[in-house]
């Protein structure tokens, strides 16, 4: 009995034995990054603009007339040369068989006079025949011919009438409205359809006069269309303000191999320098601190010191800040907030992956 009283007196005694915790708290891993000073950063502007085509015209006849026949509708799309819309004809072709057949006696008249004016002329040097009789012969003949040249005249004309009944495709593309139907009586000029050529799109987009004017075009920039980024050179630059925006139109080719909309919007982007003195880091870095003011936090010594930043400029990834940083100090990338300033850290070296500002 008095064995196991030691025993279990003993037992207590050996459990109260074993090494008590460490003081503080535990030291943290932490990815850092060496601070690097820069004398500038960028800034990414996107200015608006339309998808417009660089071939678009509304399609009508030069002369008046009631519309026979019209071969297209909205959404076709049209090679050029290819026929639109025609005029009714009935009274210009009655009308050209009439000049025909007026030519044709014209003709003749014409043979007969040539015919008189050889015999006059042998018989007046024959004496024969008087001078005056000569004279009338070859005057008759003239004026038959002039007669004759301005039937042929208008004859051509009405060719030409002719052929301004029948409207033709300038160039291929899709119609996108069609204005009159068959049986419309149109006047000269007036909108049969709308052509919008098919393949040819321009950017229109404005600008401040001072950006346009340092724009270059021998190069290509970048548009925003769709979500997706699209490469366009500068065509030209209209060198007129536009009234009530304060800006130039500035025109961009758009590539071909895609379907442009009329009307649709469109975005060049361009990237500004800008001249300040500061530190790219990334968005992880930073942290909230007192009264909506910003902090990130450096490793000095393997102790958390908390630097207070101000942002001058920030995208999705990082941002340009400056403050009390200072040239190589050791940035904590990333898990602010399983730090707290005094904390002890352990640094490690940023792993690849971890995007640097090279711009």
């Amino acid at each position: 009995m008095a064995r196991r009283s030691l025993f279990f007196a003993l037992f207590p005694v050996a459990a109260c034995g074993s090494p008590p915790p460490a003081d503080g708290p535990p030291v943290l891993p932490v990815r850092t990054e060496a601070l690097k000073p820069q004398d500038h950063y960028e800034v990414e502007r996107a200015f608006l603009g339309l998808v417009r085509p660089a071939q678009s015209t509304a399609l009508g006849f030069e002369r008046d007339g009631r519309v026979a026949r019209v071969e297209v509708d909205e959404g076709e799309t049209l090679e050029a040369g290819q026929l639109v819309a025609t005029l009714d004809t009935a009274r210009l072709q009655a009308e050209r068989s009439r000049l025909r057949a007026q030519l044709r006696q014209l003709d003749a008249k014409v043979d007969l006079s040539e015919r008189t004016s050889r015999r006059v002329n042998a018989l007046a040097d024959k004496k024969y025949a008087s001078e005056q009789s000569r004279d009338e012969a070859a005057l008759g003949l003239q004026a038959d011919r002039a007669q004759r040249d301005e039937v042929q005249a208008a004859l051509q004309q009405l060719e030409v009438e002719l052929q301004k009944s029948v409207l033709k495709a300038p160039f291929a593309g899709t119609v996108v409205r069609r204005a009159v139907d068959p049986g419309a009586v149109v006047g000269p000029g007036q909108p049969v359809l709308e052509l919008q050529g098919r393949s040819v799109a321009e950017a229109e987009i404005g600008l401040p006069v001072r950006r346009a004017g340092k724009m270059d075009r021998d190069r290509s920039y970048e548009l925003r269309w769709r979500g997706e980024t699209v490469h366009a050179p500068l065509s030209s630059v209209v060198d007129r303000v536009r009234p009530g925006a304060r800006t130039v139109t500035a025109l961009f080719a758009l590539p071909a191999d895609r379907r442009w909309v009329e009307a649709e919007r469109i975005e060049l982007l361009l990237r500004e320098r800008i001249e300040a003195d500061g530190y790219s880091i990334p968005l992880t870095a930073l942290t909230r601190g007192p009264r909506g003011s910003w902090m990130v936090y450096v490793a000095d010594g393997g102790i958390v010191v908390p630097e207070a930043v101000e942002i001058l400029h920030a995208d999705e990834e990082r941002a340009f800040v400056r403050g009390t940083l200072q040239a190589r100090q050791a940035l904590v990338l990333d898990g602010t907030h399983r730090v707290v300033p005094g904390q002890r850290v352990d640094e490690v070296d940023a792993v690849a992956g971890v995007k640097e500002d090279v711009r």
